[in-house]
Parts: C-alpha cells; structure tokens; sequence
C-alpha cells in the first residue's frame, strides 16, 4: 500500500471513528482539524526522505548500468508513450516474445522461472521453438482458445506454456487456463508431467498456483531481466530494448516512478536491483 498523506488521512479518519464510537461522544471537528495539520509536518519529512534515498538509488543503478554503456531506464518517461497506456496485454506479450527469442536458453528458464538444474543442462544447448497466439481447441467451455506464448524445447521434452496478465491475478481471468492445459496434454503426449511448465504472469497474487499455472510476478521478471542485462554480453542495441521492456513495465504496470516518493514498495525495488 502507498503511504501517501491521502492514506494516512483515511486512517487517521477511521481511527477517529472508533474513538468517537467507544466514547459515544461526537469528536470536537477543531480538535480534529488541529491533529490534522499536525500531522502535515511529518508527511512532508517522509515524503523528502523517500525522494532523497530514491534519487540515491536510482543514482547507484545509473552508475551500475553506465559500466555496460547503459543507463537507468526509470529517468525515461514510459508512461507518456501512447504504446504502453492502458497496458496494452499485446504489447507487452509480444515485445517480451521477441526478447525470448534473442536470449541464450539458459537465461531464458531462469527468466521464467523454470530454474531446475538438471532442466537448465539438458536444455542449455537447445534452441526453443517459441510462438505467440497458439490456437489450442480448448479455451472457456465450449469455446476455442490461444495461448499467450509457447515455449518447445522439442529434443530435451520440456513444454512452458505463459498465460499473461497485466493485471492482479484475482482480477483475471483464469477459467480458460485449464482448458489450456488439457488441450497442451493431447497435443504434446510425449512431454512427461515434470516437463510441462504453467506460468501465470501477473502484477500480484495472492496464491502461488491457480490450476496448476504457478505465479510468476512482472517485478521478479524485471529483476530478471535486469540481471541478464547487467551480467550478459548481449548486443548493447538488444540490451538496450531489454532495459526499454523493463523500465515500461515498471512505471506503467508497476507503478514505480520518480513520482513515487511515499511507496514504500518502490524504495524496496530499488535497494533489491541495486544490491
């Protein structure tokens, strides 16, 4: 939750109703008006500390980045380019796609999630198959469906099927996710259960499996991928587009921004990206 004096005022509000309640006596709206602007000083102290440290931080990840030639993809506005407004699910999917295909298969399972160490060896030196809207005969009930990407590594057998939101897990809709997975187990009968990968990727969850697909966060996706970009000698042209892809979803899905000085969760970002 955002500490913004909008916040604090709602609880200050709340707690002025419990005591008002307990006391069976109405609240003195001068005394109440008084507290208020009390409380103005040490909002503003907050909000300056968390613009300081968050300028501090997003300065470390600059000079962490300039050693690859790169810089802090944060300082760019995103939200001002019409392709990212709304968080267009498309988008998103597509460009995130085309990264896949750029990066070696190794990085690419720890992107998603799919870290095993005997699955990252076997597959390691295999190029995937990787496509976007693969029509499947199952989606909703009676109805047919595609899948936001698939992923085949054809000769070490594993299958990583991605459903993408660009929202909160509980917001989505997930009901045709299983008519997905039963239409991947006909299609691909010689990939053994291990093998078979369901992802969900989402803004937040409240539960790490729904129906088999298990969560994976755009936060940890960025962290992903700022990682590789960090630690990889990919073109800087590729690598460049990566932290673009990144720093877009931070702001417009993530809603981190220099803006962002009274969430809490934004400085957690950075310290975990900067350390």
């Amino acid at each position: 939750m955002r500490q913004n004096s909008a916040w604090l005022i709602k609880i200050w509000g709340n707690l002025g109703r419990r005591i008002e309640k307990a006391s069976k006596k109405p609240i003195n709206p001068i005394v109440l008006i008084k507290s208020l602007k009390a409380m103005n000083a040490p909002i503003i102290n907050i909000g300056s500390l968390n613009k300081n440290e968050i300028e501090r931080l997003l300065k470390k990840s600059d000079e962490q980045l300039s050693k690859t030639n790169l810089s802090e993809p944060l300082r760019l506005d995103f939200a001002a380019n019409r392709f990212f407004t709304g968080g267009r699910e498309e988008g998103f999917s597509d460009w995130l796609a085309w990264l896949m295909k750029q990066i070696d298969s190794s990085d690419l399972l720890k992107l998603l999630d799919v870290a095993e160490p005997d699955i990252i060896q076997a597959c390691e030196s295999e190029k995937p198959r990787i496509d976007r809207e693969v029509p499947v005969e199952e989606g909703h009930d009676e109805h047919t469906g595609r899948i936001d990407i698939l992923i085949h590594f054809e000769k070490c057998k594993v299958l990583i099927n991605v459903e993408i939101k660009v929202t909160n897990a509980e917001e989505a809709d997930l009901i045709k996710n299983v008519g997905y997975d039963n239409s991947l187990k006909r299609r691909f009968p010689q990939i053994a259960p291990e093998n078979r990968h369901n992802k969900l990727l989402v803004i937040e969850a409240m539960k790490d499996d729904y129906d088999g697909y298990k969560v994976l966060t755009w936060e940890n996706l960025c962290k992903e991928l700022r990682r590789i970009v960090k630690t990889k000698e990919y073109d800087i042209l590729f690598r460049a587009l990566c932290l673009g892809l990144t720093g877009a979803v931070e702001q417009t899905l993530l809603g981190f921004s220099n803006s962002s000085c009274y969430n809490s969760q934004f400085l957690k970002y950075l310290e975990k990206i900067t350390n």
